[in-house]
């Protein structure tokens, strides 16, 4: 399951220029991109970019089915 990663990387525009097109492949760890103010952009590798993507569809669809069951459950107890 992919979560807030405590050894995610934060860099720098300047340093993300020195990466190589093998070390963002080879990335383990989501890489910040800091801007002046605040975060930028993240980096992730595509194997995380798909488990990450898995993961949301999942939660999407658990809020779905808990949003239709909490509607039953107000149909149900509007009924008496």
């Amino acid at each position: 399951m992919l979560f807030i990663d405590p050894q995610t990387e934060y860099i720098t525009v300047g340093k993300l220029r020195l990466f190589t097109r093998k070390a963002l492949r080879e990335l383990r760890h989501p890489i910040v991109i800091n801007g002046t103010t605040r975060p930028t952009a993240i980096i992730m590798s595509y194997d995380q970019y798909l488990e990450f993507q898995e993961n949301w569809i999942r939660a999407a669809q658990l809020a779905e089915r808990m949003g239709e069951q909490f509607n039953r459950l107000m149909a149900v107890s509007n009924v008496g």
